[in-house]
């Protein structure tokens, strides 16, 4: 019985059968698959768990880098926008003021007023709007970052000292001057040396002196003399009326019924009334004290010259837009053109191709005599041997389009 039941034991898996005190044969080699597999399982959880805590140090790693660059760049545009050269707010800028060094004695001022923005004068010209708003809008913009010097020494070596210096852009705010700057030599494209007035730093900013000329031709509205409609167009001996979009002679009255306007000519000529543009301001003063008496010689040498040696003509046009009528009054002195309105102060220079275009507003190129009608009787008093009458010589053998 003690041998049955002992081998009943052996035959259980599950029990560590052992015969005479020692581990039966047939399971040995199970045990130590089993101790090696439990061995590998310990080294594969053991690496897996390193692994895992290699990966949780790099990951804690990286949101500590990130935020620490974070933080950086938060801190780094704090520093900028408080930092900016010029504290203004653009829409509210009332006056630029641009100084060139004291030696040339150049200096312009630049205003706004319920017109828009003008030049300091007598008279006071209108200003380049986009160009004053656009300096406005690049010094509000300005950011210094580091100094570039802050010594006395680069002061003049870079042209920014009290004395030296290229620019001197002050603006106004009000009763309040918010900005006084100087400008000096370009370190790199569109770009030039700056320091605030009273104190030392020097810095590279995005302005360019080039932008602040001294010119009051260079800071000139260009279009002054533009009009911005035209409605009733007179000139010497003839004038015309829009009606719709068509126009009617109104002088000579004469040709009213048997003459019509050229569209391509008179639409050239409006053309270039709408789009007139100056170059620049004359200097009024400076003509008169230049002028001087001709004497005797001159006078003899100014009959004998050719025609085409002086060439002086003038041409006055009254141009009606809207409710108002205003005379556009224009020389030409050689190649040169000066033109005026009448609700402007002063004179301009034109191109001559401005005098040239409007010099042709006239009743042989702006009216030309209205086809006959079909089946029209021949006058009365027309020669019988064919020969033509001089109103029928008045009429080109062309038919025009209708206007626009």
């Amino acid at each position: 019985m003690t041998n049955k039941n002992t081998t009943k034991t052996m035959d259980t898996p599950t029990d560590e059968t052992v015969t005479g005190g020692k581990i039966a044969e047939d399971q040995e080699p199970r045990l130590a698959a089993n101790h090696g597999d439990r061995l590998a399982t310990l080294k594969r959880a053991l690496r897996e768990s390193r692994g895992a805590q290699l990966l949780t140090g790099v990951l804690a790693a990286q949101l500590l880098l990130a935020g620490a660059l974070l933080w950086q760049s938060n801190d780094a545009a704090d520093f900028v926008s408080s930092s900016q050269l010029v504290s203004l707010d653009a829409k509210e800028v009332d006056a630029l003021i641009i100084d060139g060094v004291e030696s040339e004695g150049k200096s312009v001022m630049l205003r706004r007023t319920t017109k828009g923005w003008e030049m300091a004068g007598d008279p006071a010209y209108p200003a380049d709007t986009v160009k004053v708003e656009g300096i406005i809008d690049t010094l509000a913009s300005l950011s210094p970052g580091l100094p570039v010097a802050t010594t006395e020494s680069a002061q003049e070596q870079l042209e920014v000292a009290d004395t030296v210096f290229q620019r001197r852009l002050r603006v106004e705010q009000g009763d309040q001057q918010v900005a006084d700057l100087y400008l000096g030599s370009s370190p790199g494209f569109r770009k030039a040396h700056l320091r605030k007035a009273g104190e030392q730093a020097i810095y590279a900013a995005r302005i360019n002196v080039f932008d602040l000329p001294l010119s009051s031709d260079d800071w000139l509205d260009k279009q002054l003399l533009a009009y911005d409609t035209v409605d009733r167009l007179r000139g010497p001996g003839i004038e015309l009326s829009r009606e719709g979009d068509a126009w009617r002679i109104v002088e000579p009255a004469a040709q009213a019924d048997t003459h019509e306007v050229v569209i391509d000519q008179i639409n050239s000529i409006i053309g270039a009334l709408q789009g007139l543009r100056v170059t620049g301001i004359v200097d009024t003063n400076a003509s008169e004290s230049a002028t001087v008496e001709p004497d005797q010689e001159s006078e003899t040498d100014l009959a004998d010259a050719a025609p085409n040696e002086v060439e002086n003509e003038a041409l006055e046009l009254t141009v009606g837009s809207g409710d108002k009528a205003l005379v556009l009054s224009l020389k030409r002195q050689g190649e040169n053109v000066v033109a005026a309105r009448s609700d402007i102060t002063g004179e301009f220079r034109v191109a001559p191709s401005v005098f040239d275009t409007l010099s042709g507003f006239n009743t042989d190129t702006v009216l030309v005599a209205s086809p006959a009608e079909p089946g029209a009787t021949q006058p009365a008093d027309a020669d019988p041997e064919g020969s033509t009458s001089e109103q029928e010589i008045e009429t080109p053998a062309i038919k025009l389009a209708d206007p626009e």
